[in-house]
């Protein structure tokens, strides 16, 4: 019998704990933009999904990438350069992301035009949040972290 009341009660916990879990997560609103940036210094927005990503993906791979560049060492330059005719934003020959249609749709001006802009900013803000970053010094080989390999963060 106590058994019996043990078990009811632990099933009735467990329905109670997925009830939640559903409300919550139905609740869940997916964001609809992401400011890029690091200590107060805003790089760029991202406005749209892209690529199979959602906004929310996209602001992970970004910063993931961020966060593994300024690791490394003090980044150099940040460049634009296409890939499968998409402009691509590089830190130190590190991708760091890369302008979609929709993204130059939602910025209302073209790929390149916010790719631009955004490189920009990222030029402006990296010295401010690494002092030392060289955005806009020559171009070095791509950032290499002692004991491991070019710095590549994937989905």
């Amino acid at each position: 019998m106590r058994i019996r009341t043990l078990l009811m009660i632990g099933l009735l916990a467990l329905g109670v704990g997925v009830a939640l879990t559903m409300a919550q997560e139905r609740d869940f609103v997916e964001p609809t933009e992401a400011d890029i940036g690091l200590d107060n210094s805003f790089f760029f927005r991202i406005r749209t999904p892209a690529a199979g990503y959602k906004v929310s993906e996209r602001e992970k791979v970004v910063n993931e990438r961020i966060v593994a560049i300024l690791s490394c060492h003090k980044p150099g330059p940040v460049t634009i350069a296409p890939i499968n005719g998409k402009p691509t934003i590089y830190v130190d020959g590190v991708k760091l992301v890369t302008v979609y249609p929709r993204d130059a749709e939602a910025n209302k001006a073209t790929m390149m035009e916010v790719a631009t802009v955004w490189a920009a900013n990222l030029r402006a803000g990296l010295p401010k949040v690494m002092p030392g970053a060289h955005p806009n010094g020559p171009a070095r080989p791509a950032c290499v972290c002692p004991g491991g390999p070019q710095v590549s963060v994937q989905k």
